[in-house]
């Protein structure tokens, strides 16, 4: 069948995309590791064609919702609406279909419950797989991969990893017959710079290409028979001497003033936003990506080139914008739109920027992405998260600095990262090359980022140990022997295996067992009617929200008292240390905070006791807002007197939304609770929370 999907394309197969479909044609699973942009795709589609010919299903998975509906999108282009459906949890369009695309958690619940749509399953495809490598989430990679039936077939699609043949080989192992296909090819090649004041200099001596890099590392990890610019390390050498003469702190001495001296004479300022994408634009080097690591930094280069008076578009395309940027806004109320910085947002459409941060209200950054995806907007300023998995590949990508905040710390970016960032540059069949561009700063060695560029060095490491919710499952699925034995065939024991999944698998039965959710003896478990509930709730604080079900926490709440109490089993400040906890809007409420925060503490203890990881403590700074939302307040109402950004806000209360509708489902439970979670979820659910729904959310 591959020739006849060959011929239906338009374009020819590069050799890696034809040596992957061969091998699903010939009836075997395969992994491809490539570059992004390369034209990985092609072959999942393939694995769907397969399925669609052979009377089959075909499940094509993602791990973010926004991806979903890309892909979606896509499919029901090539095959027909009615031919293929979105599953994503909280959204389902067509879920019959015989194909559908899913987030991973999705099919995760399928599998543990043994759902109808699993039959005639033949192909599942694993878009951006090395997301098992994710600490939160990465688990349920392994659980999908490990418990799939036997006859099904795989096409895993990863970025660049360095060890592809060995995840390949335990693929092999729990899958069958599995072919490792890995490109490092770029079929638009990318040409690595520096930006100093207002020019760009090359990175490299000469001409490097993609593949070349990695090959046959120099000294420093420098390509052998590649050398650095000599006038950036003639520039580097000069600000070098001068620091240390100075032997000051950044910005003070004559290193800063040598700085701003070179860089006048370069023609730029050293840190302007506007003159760096004046000068992108007249390299030819639009549209743009530029990552800048910070909320706060996205929003001020985005007003600096407000402020500046830049423009990057035409009259007509200025209508467009307009008309897309009023459409998305016409339903928010208008004391919203103020609180949100809905006026510069839309200023800086029309002028052809964008910021694009995991605070910003979802469909702003849904229309940005559209509107940069059709070539309306230039340059986008953006924190890291729009290059985990979107489509929206750019000319050039800015780095802004080669280090980010993990939330503890500032840390160097690792080569794995830096490549993953500067892979978005160059759009096939569209650019003949792409360009990577890292800003200088003061104290920067050009011979570190033509390392940092040389190696792509991206090893994909397991983040899969046992939780409470994967217990249960497992228990109820497999038994204890059969637990054991997919806790065994994990990609982290295959990887290490001194890793110790039977002591924390019994610390959580242990648990479970003196909480009354497991009877029964150690060899043979027994699911009591707390551990069938449990089966049915998954997050972060699983157990925590079934302890507080048990012990009174959402009796005699009324919904808009529940849909906080959700929040505050959902959220997770970004600084948790800082986190507090404000007192609860009603009596009611701060009662069952109580009995939620007692549970926490005792269930800790235990986790202490058996040497298991801690339960997150409940984050309360959520339930204020919350409450006040599902009574009817708008967004900027709703979060006066808080440090939420919308963004942050709306993410979270469809973390609440998805653990009311956990609980409105689980069984055993009490019906009266069930009701009335349903009645809270329906008040959350609304506004900006329910526009978003489909898409916007970062998993």
């Amino acid at each position: 069948m591959l020739d006849e999907f060959r011929n239906g394309l338009g374009f020819g197969l590069d050799p890696f995309q034809a040596e992957a479909c061969s091998a699903l044609d010939a009836g075997g699973s395969v992994l491809v590791a490539a570059p992004t942009g390369s034209g990985k795709t092609v072959v999942g589609e393939f694995a769907v064609y397969l399925a669609l010919r052979q009377g089959r299903k075909a499940f094509y998975t993602v791990p973010i919702k926004a991806l979903a509906n890309q892909k979606f999108a896509d499919l029901a282009r090539s095959h027909g609406r009615e031919k293929v459906g979105l599953l994503t949890g909280d959204a389902g369009i067509n879920a019959g279909a015989d194909v559908v695309v899913m987030t991973t958690e999705v099919l995760r619940t399928m599998l543990y419950t043994d759902a109808p749509a699993l039959d005639r399953l033949g192909w599942v495809v694993v878009d951006e797989v090395h997301y098992l490598a994710d600490p939160v989430r990465g688990a349920v990679w392994e659980e999908v991969i490990l418990q799939l039936p036997r006859q099904v077939r795989l096409a895993a699609l990863s970025a660049t990893v360095s060890n592809a043949e060995q995840f390949g080989a335990w693929l092999a192992g729990v899958r069958g017959d599995t072919a490792v296909v890995v490109s490092e090819h770029r079929p638009v090649p990318l040409h690595q710079h520096v930006m100093v004041g207002n020019e760009i200099l090359d990175l490299f001596a000469g001409p490097v290409a993609f593949d070349e890099l990695d090959a046959a590392s120099g000294p420093g990890g420098v390509p052998a028979g590649h050398q650095v610019n000599p006038e950036l390390l003639a520039l580097a050498a000069a600000l070098g001497r001068r620091g240390g003469e100075d032997g000051g702190e950044p910005g003070r001495g004559r290193s800063r003033r040598f700085e701003r001296e070179w860089a006048a004479r370069r023609g730029g300022t050293g840190r302007a936003w506007p003159q760096l994408v004046q000068r992108l634009g007249r390299e030819g080097l639009l549209p743009a990506v530029a990552f800048i690591f910070s909320r706060a930094g996205c929003e001020a280069a985005l007003q600096e080139c407000i402020d500046s008076g830049l423009w990057l578009t035409g009259p007509a395309e200025r209508r467009e914008i307009l008309r897309q940027a009023d459409d998305t806004v016409r339903d928010l109320p208008a004391e919203d739109l103020e609180a949100f910085g809905a006026g510069t947002w839309r200023d800086g459409l029309r002028r052809g920027f964008a910021a694009h941060h995991a605070g910003l209200l979802p469909a702003f950054k849904e229309t940005a992405e559209q509107l940069f995806a059709a070539g309306l907007v230039k340059a986008v300023f953006a924190t890291e998260t729009l290059a985990l998995g979107l489509n929206l590949p750019a000319r050039s990508v800015v780095l802004d600095r080669l280090e980010k905040f993990n939330g503890l710390t500032r840390v160097a970016l690792t080569p794995g990262e830096y490549t993953q960032l500067t892979g978005r540059a160059g759009r096939r069949g569209i650019d003949t090359e792409g360009h990577a561009v890292v800003r200088w700063q003061r104290g920067t060695d050009p011979a570190a980022v033509a390392h940092l560029a040389s190696r792509r060095t991206y090893p994909l490491v397991s983040r899969f140990r046992p939780g409470y919710n994967m217990a249960a499952n497992l228990l109820a699925r497999w038994g204890r022997p059969g637990a054991l034995r997919l806790l065994e065939s994990s990609f982290a024991r295959f990887q290490d295996p001194a890793a110790g999944f039977v002591a924390a698998f019994d610390g959580i039965c242990a648990v479970l067992t003196r909480y009354g959710y497991l009877t029964g003896n150690r060899d043979e478990p027994v699911l009591a009617a707390g551990g069938q509930r449990l089966r049915a709730i998954h997050g972060e604080r699983d157990l925590l929200l079934c302890l507080g079900l048990d012990h009174g926490a959402f009796e005699d709440l009324e919904p808009a008292e529940l849909a906080a109490l959700a929040g505050i089993l959902a959220y997770q400040p970004r600084n948790a240390a800082g986190a507090g906890r404000p007192k609860m809007p009603t009596s009611a409420l701060e009662a069952a905070a109580d009995t939620v925060f007692g549970q926490w503490a005792g269930l800790l203890h235990l986790e202490e006791t058996y040497a298991l990881p801690g339960t997150a403590e409940p984050g309360f700074g959520l339930a204020g807002p919350l409450y006040r939302w599902a009574r009817g307040a708008g967004l900027s109402a709703a979060l006066a007197g808080t440090e939420l950004a919308a963004g942050d806000f709306v993410h979270w209360a469809k973390r609440a939304a998805d653990l009311l509708d956990q609980l409105a489902r689980a069984e055993p439970g009490p019906a009266d609770v069930a009701a009335r979670c349903r009645q809270a979820l329906g008040l959350v659910a609304r506004g900006a929370v329910a526009r978003s729904s489909v898409s916007g959310d970062s998993e």
